[in-house]
């Protein structure tokens, strides 16, 4: 398997787009129907991160 390698370049307009995602949907009030579908093995991962968006919010 070939290593994935970003430059620096291209890791930042990637956790720069990230970013600007989660602003925004943090603005629009967290809503769980703006996320990507989560495959089986990520929902608890995904219920655990929302959870955590949620008391930091708080």
């Amino acid at each position: 398997m070939k290593k994935q390698t970003l430059d620096p370049a291209k890791r930042r307009e990637l956790l720069n787009s990230l970013r600007r995602f989660r602003r925004n949907w943090l603005a629009a009030g967290r809503p769980v129907d703006a996320l990507p579908p989560a495959s089986p093995s990520l929902k608890e991962k995904q219920q655990a991160w929302l959870s955590y968006e949620e008391a930091r919010s708080s």
